[in-house]
């Protein structure tokens, strides 16, 4: 994905890019998309994300599941503030998750 490509789609709430085969995210790609609050990008070919993927101040669900990921570091998610929902499930080649990925985790709000 290259920067600015869904600069146009200030008001856009949902994006489902999944199964598109997409194996890297520029810096900036998702440039002001203010108001999206639920990203899909399962069953792609990602294998890592760049500190400052996601500058989503409103994402609320992050679905990565599928992507070949080896390590995750925590620069990846410090921009989203509001994140509930994070899916990294049949990610099978995830080794590591850094450390204070899970500072995350704790502050995210949880559903019984």
């Amino acid at each position: 994905l290259e920067a600015g490509q869904f600069s146009s789609l200030r008001e856009l709430e949902t994006l489902n890019i999944a199964d598109n085969l997409i194996s890297d995210i520029d810096d900036g790609a998702f440039f002001g998309m203010d108001n999206l609050t639920l990203l899909n990008m399962t069953n792609n070919q990602l294998v890592r994300l760049p500190g400052n993927t996601w500058p989503l101040p409103m994402l609320r669900s992050l679905d990565l599941s599928g992507n070949p990921f080896v390590a995750l570091e925590t620069a990846s998610f410090d921009t989203l503030p509001l994140l509930q929902f994070l899916n990294l499930s049949y990610c099978r080649n995830l080794k590591a998750i850094h450390v204070g990925l899970f500072y995350l985790f704790v502050t995210m709000p949880h559903k019984m």
